[in-house]
């Protein structure tokens, strides 16, 4: 990877880490204090229990979701850093740079991800 691609990637990631937060910060009330912005979100008296439920558990599903996300930007900012970017953390062998242009959070190679993933 030239310089050029790796600060690209630093960019992508560094993007991606500013709307995370900017996205978490919004879904847990934003400027509004956590309490006063659950009370808000579900004393509306247009929906029904159920519905207020399923909310409920959706925004934890999203939260964490995010929050996944967050963490692999934040480590592949660390592997930056460390000049490690872009080698996959199980065989330590480059990560295709089609790939990292695709997911720059990406920290294993094709081959290493479908293993990882395999029943």
């Amino acid at each position: 990877m030239s310089p050029e691609q790796l600060q690209n990637q630093k960019f992508k990631l560094e993007s991606s880490l500013h709307e995370l937060r900017s996205r978490l910060v919004i879904s847990r009330g934003g400027e509004l204090d956590r309490v006063q912005a659950a009370y808000d979100h579900y004393n509306r008296s247009d929906s029904s229990h159920a519905q207020l439920i399923t909310d409920k558990d959706l925004d934890f599903q999203l939260s964490e979701i995010e929050i996944e996300k967050l963490n692999q930007v934040e480590l592949a900012l660390l592997r930056i850093q460390s000049n490690t970017y872009g080698l996959c953390l199980t065989c330590h062998k480059l990560i295709a740079l089609e790939r990292l242009i695709a997911m720059p959070e990406a920290r294993l190679c094709i081959s290493c991800e479908s293993i990882e993933h395999q029943p």
